[in-house]
């Protein structure tokens, strides 16, 4: 949870619950709508969400139980914070037995206590000063003595240091860069430049200050910010870039392998647009964004894109940000985001104007697909059909366009601008072909569709406060039929709002009289 945006964690339970054999790609608001009968308790531990995220992710499964873990408070004005305290001194002594090895005698039971309550209880900091002291055959009183003239956590590392090796205090830089994030071991050698240095790794472990998942090493949160206090980390940021932009590039060909990755990657193509590594930030990027696509990450996808333009006008390069433009708009166009039309129209102006030929035909194809009238209502199964299928092909088109016909990457053309997102329906018009032929409207239904009531009052609200939920009922009042279509927010402030739950959803059919709620 601690790098996923909200949309990539909705993504991530709604395939708890469900799996097909086609590509599916469901929106925020359908996701929401078929999470409602479920009513799990999630854990996200170490998460790194902002207030506004934990809100968003609470308002948008509202039956779902959460349990959040994080070093910060994330949690105000929903549910309850409890702040979870150190160990109690019974605890904290039975803890540094175990990891002596043996019985305390009653000397040393006093020296324990006072060390466990100069530390807070914290398990982690007990077990890595116990370990130091076995090292260093010391005594628990004399370390006792130190941490009562200072116990801070940077103390304790200026101490640590002295007591590793160089390549170790290089490991422990390398992944205090990432603040958290597991790394294979394979990773940390070839960027600390030691074929053999599993063995370095696992003592880490060993005085308590990594933890191994699998395969990977991770240095606590509250460690890598410790550390970060204590080292410039800016070069092993550099190192670790290097390595993984030409990690990534080689591994193109495997989204599989890309997706496994694209936690330490996204983190520092994060870090790489903050320091301004434009050329950097187009190289991860162009190698991140299919994958992401499909991979069902469109929150994260998203934000690449997003890198991408901003990259594109560092660079003065208009073919990266019509590009980037184009799949963000054709993005929102499959989510049914009002703002597809924005940022296709933008594409669209670019291509036009750089004479990108065919570049915008693909634009303009798409941007053709807001104007087209809406698919009469189908079952289920025929739903899936018009929906999935089309996305599978247009995914699979792309993927093949990517592999077999783009020219290699260079700096000074990072992304070329004919690889996109399109509609599997007939090829989008070029130059030499007839122009499409014009689509007659549907005929006017004979339904008729109240909404009550036309306006929502939300009254005066404090900064902060979580707002009333309000109710919008939709109802029939008509002879005939009416298909219904997921709903959307529009407008300026539309950001500042957000969909909850509906029973008003694709596919659906309102009869009349019937009725349906949007909250």
């Amino acid at each position: 949870a601690r790098t996923q945006p909200v949309a990539d964690l909705l993504q991530a339970l709604f395939e708890v619950f469900y799996e097909t054999d086609i590509p599916y790609k469901p929106s925020n608001i359908e996701i929401r709508h078929v999470l409602q009968q479920h009513q799990p308790l999630v854990l996200l531990d170490d998460n790194g969400l902002s207030q506004v995220e934990v809100e968003e992710l609470l308002n948008s499964l509202p039956n779902f139980g959460f349990l959040l873990a994080s070093s910060d408070r994330s949690l105000w004005a929903m549910g309850h914070a409890i702040w979870v305290s150190g160990l109690p001194l019974a605890e904290g002594q039975l803890l540094i037995e175990q990891e002596w090895g043996r019985s305390l005698t009653p000397a040393e039971q006093q020296s324990a206590q006072t060390l466990c309550l100069l530390l807070k209880g914290n398990p982690r900091r007990i077990l890595a000063e116990v370990d130091l002291v076995k090292r260093q055959n010391r005594t628990l009183a004399e370390v006792v003595r130190a941490l009562q003239v200072d116990a801070s956590e940077r103390s304790f590392i200026d101490r640590l240091l002295a007591s590793l090796l160089q390549p170790q205090r290089w490991a422990l830089a390398l992944l205090a860069a990432f603040a958290g994030i597991a790394l294979s071991a394979e990773s940390v050698a070839a960027m600390g430049g030691m074929p053999e240095f599993s063995p370095l790794l696992t003592d880490l472990v060993h005085r308590h200050l990594l933890s191994l998942e699998g395969d990977r090493y991770q240095l606590s949160p509250d460690l890598a910010k410790v550390c970060a206090q204590v080292w410039d980390l800016n070069h092993a940021r550099g190192q670790a870039l290097s390595y993984f932009t030409q990690w990534a590039e080689q591994h193109s060909r495997s989204p599989d392998q890309i997706l496994q990755e694209s936690e330490p990657l996204l983190d520092l193509l994060n870090w790489a647009a903050a320091a301004r590594h434009w050329v950097e930030v187009l190289r991860l990027a162009r190698v991140l964004e299919m994958p992401l696509a499909l991979g069902n990450r469109w929150g994260a996808w998203e934000q690449v894109l997003q890198h991408m333009v901003q990259a594109g006008k560092a660079l003065g390069d208009q073919t990266v940000v019509s590009y980037a433009l184009h799949q963000l708009g054709t993005r929102a166009l499959c989510l049914e985001d009002p703002i597809a039309r924005e940022q296709l129209t933008e594409a669209l102006q670019i291509r036009k104007a750089t004479g990108d030929h065919l570049g915008a035909a693909v634009t303009q194809h798409n941007l053709n697909l807001l104007l087209a009238p809406p698919l009469p209502p189908q079952g289920l199964e025929e739903w899936l059909k018009l929906v999935a299928i089309p996305l599978f092909l247009s995914l699979t088109g792309l993927l093949i366009w990517h592999l077999l016909r783009l020219p290699p990457h260079s700096p000074q053309s990072p992304v070329p601008s004919s690889s996109e997102f399109s509609s599997p329906t007939p090829t989008a018009p070029t130059e030499s072909s007839p122009p499409p032929a014009s689509i007659a409207p549907s005929p006017p239904l004979q339904g008729r569709l109240a909404v009550e009531p036309a306006q929502l009052d939300f009254g005066n609200l404090w900064v902060g406060d979580r707002p009333p939920s309000r109710t919008v009922t939709l109802r029939n009042q008509g002879t005939a039929p009416i298909p219904l279509f997921t709903p959307r927010l529009s407008g300026r402030d539309r950001r500042a709002f957000a969909i909850y739950s509906s029973d008003c959803v694709q596919g659906a059919v309102l009869q009349p009289d019937e009725t349906c709620q949007i909250n």
